[in-house]
């Protein structure tokens, strides 16, 4: 009887021990980032904990739903993500400034000495809504300096720019993640 009243507390000790040890990895992994969800768009993420995002000021005129409007800008160094939203009435406009300014984008890097600039367009779901995703490629002397990403698409009754810049594999590897894991309400 006494061996087997310490098997139990045996037991008991190793499930609790397996709770505590899902608690720690369940909020170490909580810990890694902070969610932030966008109700008008619903869409959520997890910003990493080393991006630190920008107080983002109100626009000052009326808000008509004419206009477009930041939602995020967060920076790490010299990497950042811009989620900025505009209405869904306006898209083609919307789309056609992000594609200007991803060609100024363009010809300003391609201006530097020693600099060779690649681009691509192609497709991206996040969460089954579909972007078009833009990308720019810096390289000085043969070396990636950074990769610039601008993705367009729409939700609900809103058209969706995010842009993410980053230079080294962290960063990557991060706001990719970011991305990938994040979720938009149907």
């Amino acid at each position: 009887m006494f061996l087997s009243t310490n098997r139990k507390q045996a037991v008991k000790n190793y499930r609790l021990l397996i709770c505590l040890i899902c608690l720690g990895v369940t909020t170490i992994a909580q810990n890694n980032g902070k969610r932030y969800t966008f109700k008008e768009i619903g869409w959520s993420f997890v910003l990493p904990a080393d991006f630190i995002p920008a107080k983002i000021t109100p626009a000052t005129g009326p808000d008509d739903g004419t206009s477009s409007r930041r939602l995020m800008v967060a920076m790490k160094e010299d990497n950042l993500i811009i989620v900025s939203i505009g209405p869904i009435q306006q898209k083609k406009k919307y789309d056609e400034d992000n594609r200007t300014v991803f060609i100024k984008n363009y010809q300003e890097c391609a201006k530097a000495p020693n600099v060779t600039v690649d681009s691509s367009t192609s497709f991206e779901n996040l969460d089954n809504v579909q972007f078009i995703r833009k990308q720019i490629v810096v390289k000085l002397n043969g070396k990636i300096q950074y990769k610039m990403i601008a993705l367009s698409g729409a939700q609900k009754e809103y058209a969706i720019a995010i842009e993410i810049r980053y230079s080294d594999k962290t960063a990557k590897e991060e706001l990719e993640n970011l991305l990938q894991t994040s979720s938009f309400v149907k």
